[in-house]
């Protein structure tokens, strides 16, 4: 193992790791198993926020969580994602130890140097950064470099990382609607590149109502697990998922 440089350590000590959590529990416990499997994670650095889930009980999530991890629980449904993600905002930009935000999904996996790309990647980027490269956002154009970076049109807001100026910046400018992911897109697109790693350090493994369809699934291009535990849940997930999606009507 190599020693870690003191650029990604700066960013690894300044991350708020954010997971949502509504229900879903089977697909989070995957997330949490590869993250957990990831290289150099600082466990007290991860916060799960769960949105009032009623599928499991509180203390089964905490029991899932790395001692070190924080749990946020919520008495009352925020209502929508959109909500969700924009309370994770809120009490990121209060944070006085925090700089920086990754935020995760449930339905997602983390390959093994997911931290150490993200770092790189960031670093690179105006203060957002995707780790998804999905075909269904289209590409502008290409970054060369190490890693390689993509100008998208469009980023789904799961799977990325953030800069405090930029999370300040949304919540002054883009009001809550039902299009909020689109409407931080559009609004940060006339701002700063929408940038993406070309080769995916996160994995879809979890079939949500958005991801109904085999044309409309967030397939992340070049993810490569990098340790077994997360190999393990991808392969075994892909095929419920194929399965899953070619027999829906």
């Amino acid at each position: 193992m190599t020693e870690s440089s003191p650029d990604f350590n700066a960013f690894n000590n300044s991350l708020m790791i954010a997971v949502p959590v509504f229900n879903r529990m089977g697909h989070l416990l995957h997330l949490l198993e590869s993250v957990r499997a990831s290289r150099d994670v600082l466990h007290g650095n991860l916060y799960a926020f769960d949105d009032a889930s009623y599928e499991f009980d509180p203390m089964l999530l905490r029991r899932s969580l790395d001692p070190k991890a924080n749990m946020m629980r919520f008495n009352q449904h925020s209502t929508s994602a959109e909500r969700a993600i924009e309370r994770i905002f809120r009490f990121f930009v209060q944070s006085q130890e925090h700089q920086h935000l990754a935020l995760l999904d449930s339905g997602l996996i983390v390959a093994d140097d997911w931290l150490h790309a993200a770092q790189q990647g960031f670093s690179r980027s105006s203060g957002l950064l995707s780790l998804l490269n999905t075909p269904m956002h289209h590409t502008e154009s290409r970054i060369g470099g190490t890693p390689e970076l993509l100008i998208k049109q469009s980023i789904g807001l799961m799977g990325t990382v953030w800069s405090k100026p930029v999370v300040v910046h949304v919540l002054q400018h883009v009001p809550m609607s039902k299009r909020y992911a689109q409407d931080v897109c559009q609004f940060l697109r006339a701002l700063i590149p929408l940038c993406c790693l070309l080769e995916s350090r996160v994995q879809h493994v979890g079939v949500s109502q958005q991801s109904l369809h085999l044309k409309r699934f967030e397939h992340g291009v070049g993810f490569a697990p990098g340790n077994a535990v997360a190999a393990q849940i991808l392969s075994r997930e892909t095929e419920k998922i194929i399965l899953d999606l070619t027999t829906r009507k």
